[in-house]
């Protein structure tokens, strides 16, 4: 079990740099996969080695490699608060796939608490997708009530009672 924590919460370092970027680019519709990561100050693209979570923040001394310019704070808290849920979740439920559908909310809730509190925005295109997994992995979600039909029943109502 500890080892499967561990290995979760390693994962989530990367989710967690993954999805700082997601909440950088999508409110600029900017590509989150096309785009080369870059310095939003002096525009040089990075190297690999500057993009290791949480490693390259403390080895750069939260600065660019090239200006000097600051590293945002909010990376390596994201990467690491990121990082916890995910071990958390590793605690709480093991190697299952209430696991992973918490993991996959808990990414989504991120990218959209961080997308709001930045420019106070809740994209549709992350609500939209999120409402439709949710309602797929009903059955299996942590809240469940365990009889599918059930599960979907409830989903269907609480997201109509929530868009109402």
């Amino acid at each position: 079990m500890p080892l499967v924590v561990a290995y979760l919460a390693v994962v989530g370092f990367s989710v967690g740099s993954f999805l700082a970027l997601v909440a950088d680019r999508l409110p600029r519709n900017e590509s989150i996969v096309g785009a080369r990561s870059h310095c939003e100050v002096c525009d040089r693209r990075l190297n690999w080695w500057e993009l290791v979570p949480v490693l390259s923040y403390v080895g750069l001394r939260g600065r660019c490699y090239n200006c000097r310019a600051p590293i945002p704070l909010k990376l390596p808290v994201v990467e690491i608060g990121t990082g916890l849920l995910f071990a958390l979740a590793g605690v709480l439920y093991g190697l299952t796939l209430t696991t992973a559908t918490t993991l996959a909310f808990v990414s989504l809730l991120i990218a959209i608490s961080l997308i709001d509190l930045d420019h106070k925005l809740i994209l549709n295109k992350l609500v939209f997708p999120g409402a439709v997994i949710a309602l797929a992995v009903a059955p299996w979600a942590p809240w469940s009530s365990g009889a599918p039909v059930g599960a979907w029943v409830s989903s269907l109502l609480g997201g109509a009672v929530g868009f109402g």
